[in-house]
């Protein structure tokens, strides 16, 4: 009994002057730009282990030493490994043979993913579950011709928040990014065993399919969002994805998307312009791609979200997010303490408007009035009650001159009366002149002055008229 193993999948013997033999030999220099980094799409490329070299062979034939013959014999063409000359032919394939072309894509596709892919970069800050969760999935479908394809699906109108979605272009990047680089992984380019045609002679057979729906959004009013990340990924896939795409179909888009054509025109070769189909009913997919595909684009395959077919962040940002809000709330919620040195100061009295005394002078002669009244028939008048007094406003006016009033009964009658007027000014003795009349001798002589009334307005003083005796 004999048992066999699998032989290693081998590309057909190539020339020196092979396009992937000459790609290869530079693969060195390559790998220096990238400082060693040499991952790919699951393959790690190998450069050569020896160097090229020319053999010489010289026949001395003549005393003096001329040379009678020389020939050159080249030594075996190292061969790069299987998964190496399908990456090397990939972006070889992409830029129609041209090796300083391919070079250049090659170099910055390795340097690119070092920074992207290696720990600590890019990739590894992840992005939210929840803010691209249901809009972007990776299936493995069985073709209507019966090839096993990979298709990748971008459901952008599914997206709850268009800004929230795309406003963040870093973390737009992270997340498409890995979406493509999950739909490769489903190639299995690592485990190929058929060689990839040259240039011109054939079909890659290791490319996937992908597909935008732009169901319910809307061209018109189109966040600028969108357009940038959407610019941004066209530009990343054409030069760090070549010839990785088979078909790209855009689905339930209004005509008015023509923008995304001249867009592409600019920025994609020629050759991968005629992989794009836009078609304007999700349905019409199903005459594409056959019955594989979801029951909403005219398949009977279960829809998009019912297996796991999305991609996750490798980090759990959402999370992280979440404890960072919560331990912010916390801190606004906690009380804080005043310092031990600060001392608590009382407040300071607000400021009271001055209170006025009234004046002595007044108060005195109201009182005099009241107590020493006159009697008439035996009867004691009634005391005058005067309103009620208010605080009196404070103003830089002068007050107006009170009028007159009469001395108190109580003081001895004197031939020159005395008159006081309600001023700050000090009282002055009139003279009275010589037809005065007489002062009363007798105190029921004396008439009953009437009430003064309390002036508590400017406006409210009585025009005082001065009678003029004769």
């Amino acid at each position: 009994m004999s048992s066999t193993t699998a032989a290693a999948p081998s590309w057909p013997e190539l020339k020196a002057d092979h396009p992937i033999i000459a790609l290869f030999q530079k693969l060195p220099e390559i790998l220096t730009a990238s400082e060693g980094y040499n991952e790919i799409w699951g393959i790690n490329l190998a450069g050569p282990t020896t160097t090229t070299t020319t053999a010489t062979a010289t026949t001395n034939g003549s005393a003096n030493g001329a040379t009678e013959e020389s020939t050159e014999k080249s030594a075996p063409v190292e061969q790069p490994s299987f998964s190496t000359a399908l990456i090397l032919q990939k972006f070889l394939r992409a830029n129609s043979n041209d090796l300083g072309k391919s070079f250049s894509q090659l170099k910055d596709t390795l340097t690119w993913r070092k920074e992207f892919f290696s720990p600590g970069g890019e990739s590894s800050k992840g992005w939210s579950d929840s803010k691209f969760e249901g809009i972007g999935y990776t299936t493995v479908i069985t073709h209507k011709n019966g090839d096993r394809k990979v298709v990748s699906w971008n459901i952008y109108g599914a997206a709850k928040d268009i800004k929230a979605t795309f406003g963040n272009l870093d973390e737009f990047i992270r997340w498409r990014v890995n979406l493509m680089e999950s739909s490769l992984k489903l190639l299995h380019l690592e485990s190929a065993t058929e060689p990839i045609p040259d240039y011109g002679t054939g079909v890659d057979q290791y490319q996937s399919l992908q597909v935008h729906d732009y169901m319910n959004v809307s061209f018109l009013r189109l966040p600028s969002e969108v357009k940038t990340a959407s610019k941004k990924t066209i530009q990343m896939f054409a030069r760090y994805y070549p010839e990785t795409l088979e078909r790209k179909f855009f689905v339930n888009v209004p005509m008015i998307m023509s923008w995304v054509y001249l867009l592409m025109k600019k920025v994609v070769a020629s050759e991968t312009m005629k992989k794009l189909e836009m078609l304007g009913a999700g349905k019409e997919l199903a005459s594409w791609l056959g019955e594989d595909i979801p029951e909403m684009y005219g398949g009977k395959a279960q829809p998009l979200d019912a297996g796991d077919n999305g991609v996750q962040s490798p980090t759990d940002v959402d999370g992280a997010a979440a404890a960072k809000e919560e331990e912010a709330t916390k801190t606004e919620e906690a009380p804080v303490a005043p310092p031990k040195d600060e001392v608590a100061q009382p407040d300071a009295p607000k400021d009271e408007a001055p209170k006025e005394d009234a004046p002595k002078e007044q108060a005195t002669k109201e009182d005099a009035l009241t107590e020493d009244a006159p009697k008439e028939n035996g009867v004691a008048a009634e005391p005058v009650q005067e309103p009620e007094s208010k605080p009196v406003d404070v103003t830089t006016e002068t007050a107006p001159a009170a009028p007159i009033e009469p001395l108190p009964l109580t003081e001895p009658a004197t031939a020159q009366p005395v008159v006081t007027e309600q001023t700050s000014k000090p009282s002055e003795v009139v003279a009275a002149p010589e037809d005065a009349v007489a002062p009363a001798t007798a105190l029921s002589e004396v008439p009953i002055p009437a009430p003064v009334p309390v002036l508590e307005k400017k406006d409210d003083a009585p025009a005082v008229e001065t009678e003029k005796k004769e």
